[in-house]
């Protein structure tokens, strides 16, 4: 009777562990956490360790005005800022909860009409490249983000693996689109000493090479990236650091 009594109470425990280990934890996670205010976290796309991490950028607040602090720059250590009302883009490296700003390299940017090459003000969004969105339409979901850029009806998707950041754009019907990169672009970016790109066609699409040098907290930072549009519809970025 002992010995039927403990291989039920194993058979039951045993099965209760296989449960347990079916269940889905993922779908509990929300990357919304701690964008508002002083969390100083981001939305996007990345994995464990991953070396990219591709998210929108709410605003940028450069580390100085008029010679002294900027204390807004503290707002976006992440890029970050949920009760903002725009996205200047959406760049490939982000701290999370750190508590210091820094990185947002390798900004893009999809839009449709006559292009502007400067982000302009949260406050006018015309003024530039930067585009109005609702979180109603925004999803944020481990190493998956998406949003739509109302001002230019671009649906933007994007996720990752350890060292690739893939980009999915939809256009609307135009012969006026573009995709901008913008390498000045940056997270409590203090000095830019300089960016370059580089484009090369081959049979595929185009590539795009390009770097930039600056100073943040990450003194003399380098970073190096090279992207390519498969028939200038599916966009992804293979990032590398040094």
């Amino acid at each position: 009777m002992k010995k039927h009594l403990a291989v039920g109470i194993w058979l039951v425990s045993h099965l209760t562990g296989l449960t347990q280990a079916q269940t889905n934890y993922v779908q509990y996670v929300n990357p919304l956490i701690g964008t508002q205010k002083m969390g100083h976290t981001y939305p996007g796309a990345t994995v464990p360790f991953g070396s990219v991490q591709l998210s929108p950028d709410t605003d940028e607040q450069p580390y100085i005005i008029g010679g002294k602090y900027n204390p807004e720059t503290y707002r976006y250590c992440a890029g970050y800022q949920y009760d903002d009302k725009t996205i200047v883009g959406f760049s490939h490296t982000h701290f999370s909860g750190t508590g210091h700003s820094d990185l947002g390299d390798f900004l893009i940017m999809p839009t449709v009409g006559d292009l502007q090459l400067e982000p302009g003000d949260k406050d006018n969004p015309k003024s530039g490249f930067r585009s109005t969105f609702s979180h109603s339409t925004e999803v944020a979901e481990p190493d998956y983000y998406k949003v739509l850029l109302e001002d230019d009806n671009i649906l933007a998707e994007m996720t990752a693996t350890t060292r690739v950041g893939f980009h999915q754009y939809t256009f609307p019907a135009s012969d006026n689109a573009h995709i901008i990169l913008d390498l000045m672009h940056g997270i409590y970016k203090s000095i830019a000493f300089g960016a370059a790109i580089a484009v090369s066609s081959c049979y595929f699409g185009v590539t795009v090479r390009g770097g930039a040098v600056g100073v943040g907290r990450a003194v003399n930072a380098a970073v190096v990236a090279a992207a390519a549009s498969i028939m200038l519809l599916d966009f992804f970025l293979t990032y590398l650091t040094g």
